[in-house]
Parts: C-alpha cells; sequence; structure tokens
C-alpha cells in the first residue's frame, strides 16, 4: 500500500510541475532528452539519487551520469548550486 501511496504522491507532483513553471520547463524540454527530463522532474520534487534510480528501475550509476549531463548541459558547475536548486529557482 505504501509503494502505491508513493507512486500516487510523485504523480501528483509531477502534475503540479506540469501546470506551474510550464515557461520554465519548456526552456528545459529544448536542451534535455525525455530521460533528463523525467530525472530533473524528480530531483525537483527532492529524489536522491538511489530513489530515482529504484523509481526509474535504472541503477544509481545511470542516474549519476544522467544528473552530470544535465548539469553540463544546463551549465551548472558544482560550486555554484546543488542541482535541486538551481531546478526549483529556474
Amino acid at each position: 500500500m505504501n509503494g502505491y501511496r508513493f507512486d500516487l504522491n510523485m504523480l501528483l507532483k509531477q502534475i503540479e510541475d506540469l501546470t506551474t513553471g510550464f515557461s520554465a520547463d519548456a526552456k528545459l524540454a529544448v536542451v534535455l532528452s525525455h530521460a533528463q527530463l523525467k530525472i530533473t522532474s524528480l530531483i525537483k520534487n527532492g529524489l536522491s539519487t538511489q530513489e530515482i534510480a529504484e523509481y526509474l528501475h535504472v541503477s544509481p550509476s545511470t542516474v549519476r551520469t544522467r544528473r552530470k549531463n544535465i548539469r553540463k548541459k544546463l551549465k551548472v558547475s558544482n560550486s555554484q548550486h546543488t542541482l535541486r536548486t538551481f531546478l526549483v529557482s529556474n
């Protein structure tokens, strides 16, 4: 039952993301791949690398690589912001 509640809460947060801040998400959609957009949505919702990996049924290494590539594409340096802070503020 808890797994379903987690999925429902995640779905509600993703719907909220889609309906608010659409212009920011549109900018990201031009730059990022579909897989990277999924990960940015999960990062914005506060999930850790491990949680994202479990949710998407991929390895944590895959998530780390995608996070690294997202940072490159968005030109976010490690010292400038955490990726989540950057995504939430834009």
